[in-house]
């Protein structure tokens, strides 16, 4: 993973599209472009990742809190 370009691209993700994750788990691709699973519980966000096909080192996990 590039961090500097992960950073560059998370940055730039839009906020409204953002904010419909609210208060869940996601897991970011490695270049911070788009979002590859996400749910309130990170157990079942990583299933979903799994699910997709996608490996640990696939993604970038975080947590979207917007208050913060």
């Amino acid at each position: 993973m590039l961090a500097n370009e992960y950073l560059k691209n998370r940055s730039q993700f839009p906020p409204e599209e953002l904010a419909q994750y609210e208060g869940q788990h996601v897991a970011w691709s490695v270049d911070g472009k788009r979002i590859l699973a996400s749910d309130k519980d990170p157990l079942t966000m990583i299933a979903k990742l799994q699910a997709a096909g996608f490996a640990s080192d696939d993604c970038v996990l975080s947590f979207v809190d917007l208050d913060s």
